[in-house]
């Protein structure tokens, strides 16, 4: 993400506040530096490497800003952090096209939205239409709109497209709180996020963090599911079974006391596949982690579902880009307290 640098410039600040505004990928960086920075074009207080030739400030400022980059990129990684709504689900803050707004937040929503009255304020036109399926197969249209920025905390993305929809009549009601539409993982593509349920926070974390946490627990595969044209972007993690490997959706929108599976897999786990039968459901992840809990067996379109029950025990760092996660008790949770260290 780049950072703009605000403010007058001060002399010991200025190669910092160029950094600040660059990619910290170092590729980019030393491109833009050796074919498009002009030192000419600020004022000689402000560059604190006059008389130097250009090649030497290139180099100078390459050293300095690939020194100060970990510091920089490691500010991007503060958690965002999440409010309750509706008891379990979670909302955010965020702004797009310069406006801000009040959004859910939804693990298992497949597209980002906004409401047709947040469209009008941003002066978007809706257009076109992406067409969606609920889990139980039913049918979802809503038009779009297109180019637009999205910023959360210090995460900022700009979609390509993002859907247009009036999500007012999901709302009880009487609710005060103004919902301004949803945001799913779509926003967070070819990052890697670990998601608290527990703690309601997301964080996008950098690549030292990424190999520590390789270090020291192991990985499982996950299939990164776009639908609606390839627009979408939902997460399923591998469940154990005696015939092969299901995959559940992780789903934070799901805020229900129960673990879903389809009933076609209702043999499989040994279930009775009426939904209206009280029951529970015993397996695992693929690395062995284990899900336990209520289960109701539905009429759905995928293997099964992970919401709320097993999102409060769990903390999942997903790696969209190289199709892997991470699941990791949540602090102070009963399988925390149960769970034997991982192996190395």
């Amino acid at each position: 993400m780049s950072t703009n640098a605000s403010g007058p410039c001060q002399k010991p600040l200025c190669l910092k506040a160029l950094c600040q505004t660059t990619s910290m990928t170092s590729a980019p960086l030393i491109a833009l530096l050796a074919d498009t920075y002009d030192p000419s074009s600020r004022p000689s207080p402000c560059w604190p490497l006059k008389g130097m030739s250009m090649k030497s400030m290139r180099l100078a400022t390459i050293v300095a800003c690939l020194a100060l980059a970990p510091a920089l990129h490691a500010a991007s990684a503060k958690p965002i952090q999440f409010q309750p709504f509706m008891e379990r689900a979670l909302i955010v803050n965020a702004t797009i096209n310069g406006h801000p707004g009040t959004f859910m937040f939804d693990t298992g929503g497949g597209i980002s939205f906004i409401s047709p009255k947040f469209a009008a304020e941003i002066g978007c036109k809706p257009w076109g239409q992406i067409t969606g399926f609920q889990m139980t197969g039913n049918r979802l249209d809503m038009q779009r709109c297109d180019n637009v920025s999205v910023q959360v905390d210090q995460h900022q993305v700009r979609r390509e497209t993002v859907g247009v929809f009036d999500m007012d009549k999901f709302l009880p009601t009487g609710s005060k709180e103004k919902i301004d539409g949803s945001l799913a993982l779509d926003i967070f593509d070819g990052q890697v996020v670990k998601f608290s349920y527990s703690e309601r926070t997301l964080t996008v974390l950098d690549q030292s963090a990424v190999a520590a946490l390789s270090k020291k627990t192991p990985s499982v595969p996950i299939h990164v599911v776009r639908e609606a044209e390839g627009l979408a972007l939902a997460v399923n993690l591998p469940v154990k079974t005696d015939n092969g490997t299901a995959w559940f959706e992780l789903d934070s929108g799901n805020t229900s006391p129960f673990i879903l599976a389809g009933k076609h897999l209702a043999d499989t786990f040994k279930l009775d596949n009426d939904p209206r039968t009280k029951q529970t459901i015993k397996t695992a992840l693929a690395d062995g982690q284990p899900i336990e809990g209520n289960v109701k067996v539905l009429d759905l379109t995928l293997d099964g579902n992970l919401g709320m029950t097993f999102l409060s025990k769990y903390d999942v760092t997903i790696d969209m880009a190289n199709h892997r996660a991470w699941v990791v008790p949540s602090k102070g949770s009963e399988v925390a307290s149960s769970a034997k260290p991982a192996s190395e």
